[in-house]
């Protein structure tokens, strides 16, 4: 059995763009606007750790000279609540749209607190010859 602690640098985030349905709404909050009001939506989540602190619990059979040799670890990774932007690509979007984005943004970054710590798995597979 052994203990592994260490660092991991993640660079894992999500960009997306939403389009208009087609009849050219989209529904944001508890409202519909047109696509001419919103354009596109950007939307880009991404975690504000990029070197993340990792612990772990594992089991690695004894060193041998010659054969296979296994080692598994089951572990977390601290990676921080991610952090999402959402916006309009309409320079002129009004108040009402600006703050039922914000609204969906604040919702989508609660949604996402979950995966502040993950859970790793790794499984490792040597021979010595």
């Amino acid at each position: 059995m052994r203990l592994t602690g260490g660092l991991a640098y993640q660079d894992n985030r999500i960009d997306a763009t939403g389009k208009a349905r087609e009849n050219g709404t989209f529904t944001i909050g508890d409202r519909t606007f047109t696509s001419q009001e919103v354009g596109e939506l950007k939307a880009k989540a991404s975690f504000p750790n990029s070197i993340a602190p990792y612990l772990g619990i594992g089991f690695v059979n004894p060193v041998r000279r010659q054969g296979l040799g296994f080692s598994v670890d089951l572990g977390v990774l601290f990676s921080g609540s991610p952090e999402v932007e959402l916006r309009a690509t309409n320079p002129n979007a009004n108040q009402q749209l600006r703050t039922q984005i914000e609204n969906e943004r604040k919702q989508l970054e609660d949604d996402l607190n979950g995966l502040s710590v993950y859970p790793v798995l790794s499984v490792g597979v040597s021979y010595g010859f």
